[in-house]
């Protein structure tokens, strides 16, 4: 007898691998022949950019560029402020077992210390140590039974699983190319000593089958002016990141989540007349679209005949039964008491948000963390360049609807917007604005009927009568 099973096919998405490795760069900062020696080093820092990943002899490659900014007292008759940049590469393997080429690969590179040293007056030996992280996401097509034909007598035991049903993921690489102005009451840019980038405020729109992502590039500018002291100063400006990605079939019911990662940043003055007042932005960003839609999907769990004897084939499949991908954000504001504060113009503040404990309640989430900031000053009294260590403690405690007791859901925290005023003559006051992404997810193994063997035999039948006592924990399913 030929059974005929109906089955239904979803898509479904399984994270392979999340690895975070802590990854040291060293090398060598030569300074140019056209550059005075080094007197002092007052500060260093560094960008880090991961430009490929690929999937080599079972393992992951990611390859990328470490940016490191030097700022030095020259010595000279001047003692004037110089600064230097160097350019580190860097190649580091993952673990790539249990996925294919096709997997989705994604990165985020953030450097967590970068320590100098001096050799002697024309070289430095740079440390730096960087957090990378890689996630590896694998499509996979599962075949889910949830009903039977040309049986008699068949009798089905099914439940309904609600999940996400991945529709597609699809990248798209973002050219940015400005040119902006120094910021209102500057002076003309001599040289630029450091440069950060930071995407904030995304977003994202819908429209003819086109999802639009929208962001933008925070850009900070630490250089020092042409004038005759060579004092330093700094300025901020914003600039427009928007990639369109290509979804046949986008609905309303589906939704998105986008990601971004920086491949690399220049920035170079704009010379006009012999005077600098602005310059030059080069950056690829790369955007990852991941788009979902809500899934309920039947299941045969079990069954039987009363006419045939069944021998149904099971294979166990992992879905996602209850899925949770929430942005939430919340704003942390704090004090940061520096003595020397009114006597300095405070050019630029790095700050990094590190989670400690992650407990996840029902309902809600709590988190503890520390921000640290690195903060560069120019003294204008004493017309040197100066740098400054702070840490700030954080414990925050937020409503999630769908949040369940129990495991530890995947965290990421990220300082999506910062905002610094002094207020008072030795206080700045800082309002972050932090994003917090949550993904909890509960792999449910379930069987799915693969298979239905009717088996051929006769069986002798005389009138009967059987008798069965209830058992707690029995249901009219199992008697």
């Amino acid at each position: 007898m030929s059974v005929e099973l109906i089955q239904e096919t979803i898509n479904t998405e399984r994270l392979m691998n999340r690895e975070k490795k802590k990854v040291v760069v060293e090398g060598e900062l030569i300074v140019p022949d056209i550059k005075p020696d080094i007197l002092n080093v007052i500060s260093v820092s560094a960008n880090c950019f991961v430009t490929s990943k690929e999937i080599v002899d079972n393992r992951i490659r990611v390859k990328g560029l470490v940016d490191v900014y030097a700022i030095y007292l020259a010595d000279d008759e001047e003692n004037l402020i110089r600064g230097m940049t160097h350019e580190m590469e860097f190649v580091e393997y993952f673990d790539g077992n249990g996925f294919t080429s096709d997997a989705v690969i994604l990165t985020q590179c953030q450097v967590d210390n970068v320590e100098a040293r001096v050799m002697n007056h024309r070289k430095i030996n740079i440390k730096t140590t960087m957090m990378i992280e890689v996630k590896v996401y694998q499509n996979q097509q599962l075949l889910i039974t949830n009903d039977v034909e040309n049986l008699e007598g068949i009798q089905l035991k099914k439940s309904t699983i609600c999940g996400k049903n991945l529709i597609q993921i699809q990248g798209d690489r973002i050219t940015l190319n400005e040119g902006c102005e120094v910021g209102e009451g500057q002076k003309p840019i001599s040289e630029v000593l450091k440069t950060s980038i930071q995407i904030v405020n995304q977003e994202y729109k819908t429209s003819y089958n086109k999802i639009l992502g929208k962001a933008e590039a925070v850009l900070r500018i630490v250089y020092v002016a042409d004038d005759e002291n060579g004092t330093v100063q700094s300025f901020e400006t914003r600039l427009p990141v928007m990639g369109f990605i290509d979804i046949d079939g986008f609905e309303d019911s589906m939704n998105a989540l986008l990601t971004y990662e920086v491949k690399s940043l220049e920035v170079k003055p704009i010379y006009q007349d012999l005077k600098a007042n602005a310059i030059s932005v080069s950056s690829e960003i790369e955007l990852y679209a991941r788009i979902y839609q809500p899934l309920e999907v039947e299941i045969i769990e079990d069954l039987y005949s009363t006419k045939e004897t069944l021998n149904p084939l099971f294979e166990e499949v992992e879905l996602i039964q209850s899925d949770l991908q929430h942005i939430t954000e919340f704003e942390l504001s704090q004090s940061l008491l520096i003595p020397e504060l009114d006597a300095i113009t405070l050019l630029d503040i790095e700050a990094t948000p590190v989670l400690s404990n992650v407990n996840a309640l029902e309902g809600k989430i709590a988190l503890e963390g520390m921000v640290y900031f690195h903060i560069l000053f120019y003294r204008n009294d004493r017309k040197v360049l100066e740098s400054k260590k702070m840490e700030l403690p954080f414990q925050q405690v937020m409503k999630i609807p769908d949040m369940k007791s129990g495991g530890v859901p995947k965290v990421e925290l990220w300082i999506d917007d910062m905002n610094v005023k002094m207020v008072g003559q030795n206080q700045i006051q800082i309002a972050m604005q932090m994003k917090l992404l949550l993904e909890q997810e509960n792999q449910h193994h379930v069987r799915s009927i693969q298979q239905i063997e009717v088996i051929e035999e006769d069986v002798f039948r005389l009138p009967s009568l059987v008798v069965y006592f209830v058992k707690e924990g029995d249901s009219l399913w199992s008697i």
